[in-house]
């Protein structure tokens, strides 16, 4: 009889009595050969699962040696694009800066076309930093715990906010300076981005009083002044102030008041020395500007720049001058009027017939007094000497004394005269008109700000086509300073709205241009990166002036 497995399981069952004893015998040795057989079962499966855990080790270690590689490479390929990025970048800083000095010397058409370049170029560094950022975040999402990833990124995005600083991309940096915080884990990167500047004040005189506050800005782009900073005793030197806009405000025993906007650059240091002019040297009625930065033009994109006929936004530094903080009034010019011998008078005498942007004016004598006739709107006005304007259509400033509005209805030779005259006469030593690189200075300070005070024009900040409705009978010139709330960094009135004033071309040597909006015109023309570029003959009933002049000997 042949066992099989089954067989011998059944007669293992069976009690000893029921086999033969030849029975028995076979069955004890196929007991035997059986347990032989699971033990060789056994190690054979023992083997088996030994294999399979050397294969599955070599495939983890394979796989593991595999994700090396790959992080490795994308991180080896991260690093050396960010590294031509940033070779890019600085090229695209030394062609910007090459613009800028055909801007300066009056070389605007060859500046464009250096800026022309230099845009394409920029638009093809923001491509290749996403590229960068986009290898970047792969590696990262294969290895999200490995140091030298997040020291990668937080490298990367630390460059990517200096860039986008740079660019003027200032909406991306919150969300750019939060990220490298989470992987910058030494802190070796915000240590970098929030480095102090290091400021030395070169003030001569004694009992100097010294005050820094910082600036920001509200939700709306209003300024807002913060506490100030203690910079202890004299010497100020090399001391550490936070990165950022500040107004630095001097004063000093029989001195003039100066203020001067600083923009202090992480690690930078700083030697700021300042003249303080002597009591009694400024002429009444003006303020003046230290020398100092101004960021010239506009930040916008090309096709609002090419509206506002303003060049990209750059750092200029402008010599110290003298600015008057009103716009030269009627009475004002009457003075000059007055002073000049009849046959002189009558061209310099403000009239606007035909050819201005709107409206009449006509200025004459009646019986002896001077008599003002203007038409800013749908209503004639009439007034002489001594008597008030009593605008048709105002619930506010409705009656005002036109001899302190601003003169207008002159041409760019008539403002060229009476500043000489003021000179000449020594009412206003070195008396001139404004550079618009002065103008500009003027009104934004040195954070390229928008308008006098903020980035933002309410309608009532300043005379503009708004502040009273745009109805008729509403619009006119307000009296000059009516409208503080727009004051510039260094307390001038009025360089927004209320009438354009006569300049001179900085970038167009000898060419006319007109700056800061006026009454009859929307927020945006008041912007201070607005360039108006009329001829030189027009006469308007919005186009007036103000002057500038040299500072004192004392503080040049």
């Amino acid at each position: 009889m042949l066992w099989g497995p089954r067989q011998l399981a059944e007669a293992a069952a069976l009690e000893p009595g029921e086999l033969t004893r030849r029975e028995q015998d076979f069955l004890r040795a196929s007991r035997r050969t059986l347990v032989r057989s699971r033990g060789l079962r056994y190690a054979l499966w023992g083997g088996f699962v030994l294999s399979l855990a050397l294969v599955y080790g070599l495939l983890e270690l394979r796989e593991r040696w595999g994700l090396e590689r790959q992080v490795r490479a994308e991180l080896d390929e991260a690093r050396d694009e960010l590294s031509v990025v940033l070779e890019t970048r600085d090229l695209l800083r030394s062609e910007r800066a090459e613009a800028f000095r055909l801007y300066g010397s009056g070389q605007k058409a060859d500046a464009e076309k250096v800026w022309s370049r230099s845009t394409a170029r920029a638009a093809h560094v923001r491509h290749r930093f996403d590229g960068v950022a986009g290898r970047l975040e792969r590696v990262l999402a294969l290895a999200p715990e490995r140091q030298d990833v997040r020291e990668a990124l937080a490298d990367f995005l630390l460059e990517r906010a200096l860039w986008a600083e740079q660019d003027g991309e200032s909406a991306a940096l919150p969300t750019l300076l939060q990220r490298p915080r989470l992987y910058d884990t030494a802190g070796t990167r915000w240590e970098r981005w929030s480095a102090p500047a290091r400021l030395t004040l070169d003030v001569p005189g004694q009992d100097v009083e010294v005050e820094l506050r910082p600036l920001t800005r509200d939700a709306q782009g209003g300024e807002l002044v913060g506490a100030p900073l203690s910079l202890g005793a004299e010497p100020w030197a090399d001391v550490p102030v936070p990165p950022g806009h500040y107004r630095l405000t001097l004063r000093a025993p029989r001195h003039e008041v100066v203020t001067q906007p600083l923009l202090l650059r992480r690690g930078e240091s700083r030697r700021l020395g300042v003249r303080l002019p002597r009591e009694g040297s400024i002429p009444e009625g003006y303020v003046f500007v230290p020398s100092g930065e101004v960021r010239f033009g506009s930040a916008a994109d090309a096709s609002v720049r090419e509206f506002f006929n303003a060049v990209p936004q750059h750092a200029v530094q402008v010599s110290a001058f003298l600015i008057a903080r009103h716009e030269v009034t009627y009475a004002d010019w009457l003075a000059f009027l007055e002073d000049l011998p009849p046959e002189k008078r009558a061209r310099r005498v403000p009239h606007v017939g035909t050819g201005g942007y709107a409206g009449m004016l006509s200025l004459d004598q009646v019986d002896g007094t001077w008599r003002l006739r203007f038409q800013p709107g749908d209503v004639l006005y009439e007034a002489r000497e001594g008597q008030p304007v009593r605008y048709a259509n105002r619930a506010r400033r409705r009656e005002q004394d036109w001899l302190r509005f601003p003169v207008s209805g002159i041409g760019f030779a008539d403002a060229e005269a009476y500043v000489s005259w003021l000179s000449s006469t020594n009412r206003v030593p070195g008396a001139r008109l404004c550079s618009e690189l002065e103008w500009e200075r003027a009104a934004r300070g040195v954070d390229g700000r928008e308008y006098p005070h903020g980035d933002r024009l309410a309608a009532d900040d300043a005379n503009i086509d708004a502040t009273y409705g745009k109805q008729p009978g509403g619009f006119g010139p307000d009296e000059v300073g009516s409208h503080p709330a727009s004051r510039s960094p260094f307390g001038v009135d009025d360089m927004a709205g209320n009438v354009w004033e006569w300049t001179r071309s900085w970038l167009e040597p000898g060419r006319a241009v007109a700056r800061g909006g006026s009454f009859a015109f929307a927020a945006t023309s008041a912007r201070a990166t607005n360039r108006e570029l009329p001829e030189p003959s027009l006469r308007d009933v919005t186009m007036g002036l103000r002057v500038c002049a040299d500072p004192p000997p004392a503080v040049h």
